[in-house]
């Protein structure tokens, strides 16, 4: 019979029993569960991403590093290699300025810069002068702007750049540390009135005295030579403008003369003088033609420079008792070669009478006349020297003349008054 005692043991242990049953259904699972067949065995570890994941096969061995941009993007083939540079129509960016054209005789003066680049060239960092040995003289306007392959035209005047062009000047363009990036130099006849001195080809050719002016746009070059072009070229004795004949220049520009009413003593149409007879050598003959050139007239009287703005001039007088014309008869300064102008069509010199010729008056000379020294050339029809006088610096200076002293007759001389078209005194 169990007592009480032994029940309450019996109930003690019941547990400790239990516990212990517990205990081996979880050793069982132990030996079964996810140890030996579960994820650490077969799971991420031994197949999942660190063996075949991103770090094998990812961005790293064929992404952008290998293929991308650095081999094969703009860096090889963009702009730099076949950009404007390399490939570009022709101009170099980056040429200075280039003086193109002068006018040095036309009221105002003026020069013609031209833009060899293929983009617009500003002129905000460029000087002009007529000085090599000070070429800061005067910055261009601010803001010009030429476009590419384009021409900008600079007057000057007293207002801006307060100094004008000369008939021997050097100008000159500079940049802004002073250094000269492009010069013309031309001398007296280069760049007459009503003609200009560029270069030919434009834009690089060497310069040359262009007979028509094209201020702003491309130069022209000079056509050849023609009979009727009112310009007497080599081998002309007249060029009236047209090639009609009859009215004393013929279709091939030589003079012509026709006789009527000679021996009247007046100058009809086509005689070349009249000394009022019908006689031979006289000097005027009985066809009314010159029979001789000398003994006709002389260099009279010059101005060289003037205080008050008096062109330069130059007179001649009559020493014969007869008219005749002045047509084929030429004048020249100290330089007959580039400086020969002959006397304008229908000048007629009367018996102790002037004609005078001023700097840049209509059928008149362009160049001008030294202050410093100078000379003067008279040529007849044949070009044979007719008369001639030279000065040296001082004898002709600023408001006085150079002069025949008797009139006419004297020797040259200073004269402290001049008088144009009237004796000398």
């Amino acid at each position: 019979m169990k007592t009480r005692a032994h029940l309450q043991t019996t109930l003690l242990l019941l547990p400790l029993v239990l516990l212990a049953a517990c205990s081996e259904d979880t050793d069982a699972d132990a030996n079964t569960g996810s140890s030996d067949t579960g994820t650490t065995d077969t799971g991420t570890t031994d197949t999942g991403t660190t063996d075949t994941g991103t770090t094998d096969t990812g961005t790293t061995d064929t992404g952008t590093t290998d293929t991308g941009t650095t081999d094969t993007g703009t860096s090889d083939t963009g702009p730099t290699d076949t950009g404007t540079t390399d490939t570009g129509t022709g101009g170099v960016t980056g040429v200075p300025p280039l003086i193109n054209e002068v006018s040095a005789s036309s009221t105002p003066d003026w020069f013609e810069v031209y833009n060899p680049n293929d983009e617009p060239l500003s002129l905000d960092d460029f000087y002009f002068s007529d000085d090599e040995l000070t070429p800061q003289r005067t910055l261009f306007p601010f803001g010009v702007t030429i476009p590419a392959r384009g021409y900008y035209q600079q007057t000057l005047d007293a207002v801006f750049p307060g100094f004008a062009l000369g008939g021997t000047e050097t100008l000159v363009i500079a940049g802004l540390d002073g250094a000269i990036l492009d010069t013309a130099s031309w001398i007296d006849g280069d760049s007459p009135l009503g003609e200009s001195y560029g270069r030919f080809p434009n834009g690089d050719g060497p310069f040359k005295r262009l007979y028509t002016p094209t201020p702003g746009t491309a130069n022209l070059d000079n056509p050849p030579p023609a009979c009727g072009d009112r310009r007497l070229d080599a081998g002309e004795e007249c060029d009236d403008g047209n090639t009609t004949a009859g009215d004393g220049c013929d279709s091939l520009c030589v003079v012509e003369f026709f006789v009527e009413n000679c021996g009247n003593g007046a100058m009809n149409s086509g005689e070349e003088c009249d000394d009022g007879n019908t006689l031979d050598s006289d000097g005027c003959d009985s066809l009314c033609v010159l029979e001789g050139y000398t003994g006709l007239m002389v260099i009279n009287e010059a101005q060289a420079g003037s205080s008050l703005g008096v062109t330069d001039w130059i007179e001649f007088t009559s020493i014969t008792t007869f008219p005749f014309r002045l047509d084929a008869f030429a004048y020249s300064d100290n330089q007959p070669d580039t400086h020969r102008v002959n006397f304008a069509f229908g000048t007629i010199l009367y018996p102790d009478d002037f004609v005078t010729v001023g700097k840049d008056e209509p059928n008149s000379f362009t160049w001008g006349l030294g202050v410093s020294g100078d000379g003067l050339r008279l040529y007849a029809p044949d070009s044979s020297l007719i008369d001639t006088t030279d000065w040296t610096d001082g004898q002709c200076p600023i408001d006085s003349a150079w002069s025949r002293l008797p009139n006419a007759t004297g020797p040259f001389a200073t004269n402290a008054t001049p008088s144009r078209g009237e004796p000398n005194f």
